[in-house]
């Protein structure tokens, strides 16, 4: 076999994600391809690869240029790797990408010096297609629009490139990891449109959108998305999918784009189950109740917030009164909701805490990551801008942390870190299956919702606790409180992980423990 041109690496991670198809160097590949360019995927993470096999690969293809996708994760892994090739392969140029690496260029140059040689910044394909093309022809690669290079002590970022106007110009994502994909129960993932159209300062999606030229929001046609579902239906038997778009619906004519949806389906007698991701304000009741019977069972919903203030500051665009509607119409068609919650930022009241978990007591039937939610202040968004300019902020590897104003909110948002390091792993365990979604039948969701709804109690009980005792100015007293509920709460934990563990062998699942980076 001729040694490949590239080799695109997903490294393997450590954390308590679950991996799954990654649909962005699936594009990569698929591109160069077209191009005339031979293309491997090794995602060691969703092949639960060590760094040993995917280095015994290498060995053997023996690529010109070799691309990452890191996560924060995953960065030990890539170190690794990048160590292997410099070492074994030292002609190999190595480019990373991803929102990580496009955000954070500066400290992985520091951080992993002569590790690897260009970072593409943005969307990727066009930059590194270009990027590759150069180095296989002899060309300078470092005229390269939309790449950040090293010159001496000196890191060079180049214009930004435009962003691919018209998505159905693209070729379907190479599926080399479909197998894998399939045999751990996920589903397929379609990218029908790129970018969302809101304001929110705390997002990553609008800032990583900004690295690159042209449209917020850009979305593929109807007809081709329905191709590509249809083909992946035909040739492998898919019914799961999950749309990864980070906004499925457009700002305008958002109706007309989800009956010519559904009427697409229709048309070609396509029988599906999948789950969007969308803004509040695109649900409305006759559009998700016509999605709901073409398949439709899980909904990604930015929620966020009950407080005006918060969702004022963050330019979410709606209001609470919003929020609750959208669930209900949610919880009446019987849409599974995993939404989107932020409780705890820089200027968070202990008044706040209190309709916070007002809030999430009635809405208890929506799927969450779990009570320690603070907003994460990430590179390149207009919210850790502010929080470096306006308040007191620390660097910590890639992270931003960040004071609370409120001494209470500080205690209490102390203890609930305290305890959600304590049942972090068995809640992201138990959410696991509706949070990716997995393919598994409605009656089994149902099951694993119930285990779900239990820990929930369990951690609004915990807050509630809290909260009274900041008011009574106990807060000295929350460090013995969490500590006497830790231990006290290792029989029901451990009842709920047997239950988890005859729930994932009966449905045929697999579940990956690691740790949470971010606790």
């Amino acid at each position: 076999m001729k040694n490949p041109d590239v080799v695109l690496i997903v490294p393997p991670s450590e954390s308590f994600r679950q991996a799954e198809e990654h649909l962005g160097i699936g594009y990569l590949s698929a591109v160069l391809k077209v191009s005339g360019i031979s293309s491997i995927i090794i995602d060691g993470f969703l092949g639960q690869m060590s760094c040993a096999d995917i280095a015994e690969n290498l060995k053997v293809l023996k690529p010109r240029i070799i691309g990452f996708s890191p996560y924060q994760d995953s960065l030990g892994s890539f170190s690794k790797l990048a160590k292997f090739v410099r070492d074994k392969l030292p002609n190999v140029h190595i480019s990373l990408g991803g929102f990580l690496s496009s955000f954070n260029y500066s400290w992985l140059f520091s951080s992993f010096p002569n590790l690897f040689d260009s970072i593409v910044v943005g969307e990727g394909e066009v930059s590194f297609s270009e990027l590759v093309k150069s180095i296989l022809s002899g060309k300078d690669w470092r005229m390269v629009r939309g790449i950040v290079f090293r010159e001496g002590s000196e890191i060079i970022k180049n214009p930004a490139q435009s962003k691919i106007l018209n998505l159905d110009s693209l070729p379907f994502p190479d599926r080399s990891t479909i197998k894998e994909t399939l045999s751990q129960k996920n589903p397929l993932h379609i990218c029908a449109s790129r970018g969302c159209y809101g304001n929110c300062t705390f997002c990553s999606v609008n800032a990583f959108g900004r690295l690159s030229i042209g449209e917020k929001w850009r979305g593929r046609s109807v007809r081709n998305i329905i191709d590509e579902v249809e083909l992946l239906q035909k040739e492998y038997g898919a019914v799961y999918f999950k749309f990864i778009d980070d906004c499925w619906f457009p700002l305008q004519e958002k109706k007309e784009r989800a009956i010519e949806f559904c009427q697409e389906l229709d048309k070609r007698n396509l029988r599906i189950k999948f789950r969007l991701s969308c803004r509040v304000n695109d649900v409305e009741y006759d559009i998700f109740k016509e999605l709901k019977e073409r398949g439709l069972f899980s909904v990604s919903l930015g929620v966020e917030s009950i407080i005006s203030r918060q969702l004022k500051e963050w330019k979410k665009g709606v209001t609470p009164e919003q929020n609750i509607l959208t669930l209900e119409i949610c919880r009446k068609l019987g849409i599974i909701v995993q939404m989107g919650y932020i409780m705890l930022d820089r200027n968070t009241t202990l008044e706040e805490l209190k309709q916070h978990l007002s809030f999430l007591k009635k809405s208890r039937f929506t799927i969450t990551k779990g009570i320690y939610s603070f907003v994460f202040a990430a590179e390149g968004t207009d919210l850790t801008e502010d929080y470096k300019k306006n308040g007191k902020t620390e660097k910590r590897g890639i992270n931003l942390d960040y004071d609370f104003k409120s001494k209470e909110v500080s205690e209490i948002a102390s203890a609930l870190k305290k305890w959600s390091k304590f049942y972090g792993d068995t809640y992201s365990w138990a959410i696991d299956s509706l949070s990716a979604p997995k393919a598994i039948s409605a009656a089994e969701r149902q099951e694993i919702h119930q285990m779900v709804m239990a820990l929930k109690k369990k951690e609004l009980g915990i807050l509630r606790v809290l909260i009274k005792l900041a008011e009574e100015r106990h807060t000295a007293l929350m460090d013995s409180y969490i500590k006497r509920e830790i231990a006290g709460s290792r029989a029901f934990f451990a009842a709920i992980e047997d239950r988890l563990t005859n729930f994932y062998k009966k449905a045929g699942l697999f579940y990956r423990k690691g740790s949470n980076i971010y606790l």
